[in-house]
Order: C-alpha cells, then sequence, then structure tokens
C-alpha cells in the first residue's frame, strides 16, 4: 500500500512545462525567410492553445524543431488542452500565409495514456 502511496504522490504533482517537437525536414525544400529572400520563404511557425483560445508564440523561428512552453500556474491533474502548430510563410507573391495547423492535445492525468506521445509534460 506505501508504493502505491508513494506513485500516487509521485504522478499526482503538477507539470511545469510542455516540450512540443516536430518534423521540420519536410522543410527542406523551402528556403528560410531572410533580407535576401522574401518570396516562397518559410517564416517561421505559430503555437496555439485553442483551448484557451491563445496565441503562445507566433514568433518560433523557421529553424526551429522544438518549442518549450511554460503554462502560468503550472500543469495541474486533470489539465487538458489542445494545441495547434502552423508554418508561417510568403508565398510567391509576396503575401503572408500559413499551413493548415496540426492539431495535438496534452493530458495531465494520474496515470499515462496508452500509445505515443506528441508532447511531453516536463516537472
Amino acid at each position: 500500500m506505501v508504493i502505491v502511496w508513494l506513485l500516487y504522490a509521485y504522478f499526482a504533482r503538477p507539470g511545469k512545462k510542455i516540450l512540443f517537437t516536430w518534423n521540420n525536414s519536410q522543410n527542406l525544400s523551402t528556403p528560410n525567410c531572410s533580407t535576401v529572400v522574401r518570396k516562397r520563404c518559410i517564416s517561421g511557425f505559430t503555437l496555439t492553445d485553442v483551448t484557451a483560445a491563445k496565441v503562445i508564440s507566433s514568433r518560433i523561428g523557421p529553424d526551429a524543431a522544438a518549442f518549450m512552453y511554460i503554462p502560468p500556474g503550472g500543469i495541474p491533474i486533470g489539465y487538458k488542452h489542445t494545441f495547434t502548430l502552423a508554418t508561417n510563410a510568403i508565398d510567391e507573391k509576396g503575401v503572408p500565409v500559413s499551413s493548415m495547423p496540426a492539431p495535438v492535445t496534452v493530458t495531465h492525468q494520474l496515470w499515462p495514456p496508452q500509445g505515443g506521445v506528441t508532447a511531453l509534460i516536463q516537472y
């Protein structure tokens, strides 16, 4: 019984930060935007907390493949938020465009869910 209580106490603590990672290699054929390259280029990424209706960052660099987010107040047990990541670019006419946002749901529960992990809560 003591082991169960210790496990409960360990897993029941709030998280502090969420590490988002993604595969950025699909953008290798498109150059990053710069002072020289101003059209047909990747300008970066936007991470949005859809549940809170809040843009977390719209200034994630075009070379990034990870982003650390520290939610205000931490990540309590029962936390469940859906986030999206969109690629920002400049089209051939020089107009800013964005990709279809890719969703991920972050859930902090007492026992970790089965299956793959796409975002990690860190302590």
